[in-house]
């Protein structure tokens, strides 16, 4: 498992280099708490991101960490709120006017 992770965390890393996130290697690196030395050993699957790394380059690529850690195969999460709560509370909004509408 943890090599799947450190596999899309990669993937993400790497994202952030080509979209010029953060600069260079070194200084993504640096943004995320990663010495640069032990970037090779994730590279070559000796070592693994912490979670705090892991939660510090989501934060900077917008990434999905459900993604990362293997529960979703969106990289990124919508940008729409188009979650359950949100979809309930669009009806609600909506019934509510079309209430007031009617009592006009």
């Amino acid at each position: 498992m943890a090599v799947t992770i450190s596999k899309k965390a990669l993937a993400v890393f790497d994202y952030a280099l080509e979209n010029n996130l953060a600069g260079t290697s070194g200084e993504l690196c640096q943004r995320i708490g990663l010495l640069p030395s032990n970037l090779s050993a994730i590279r070559k699957g000796m070592r693994t991101f912490t979670h705090e790394q892991l939660y510090e380059l989501a934060k900077l690529t917008r990434c999905n960490m459900n993604y990362i850690y293997g529960f979703s195969t969106d990289m990124f999460r919508s940008e729409t709120n188009d979650t359950p709560l949100a979809r309930i509370r669009q009806a609600l909004t909506e019934l509510e006017a079309n209430y007031k509408a009617k009592k006009k």
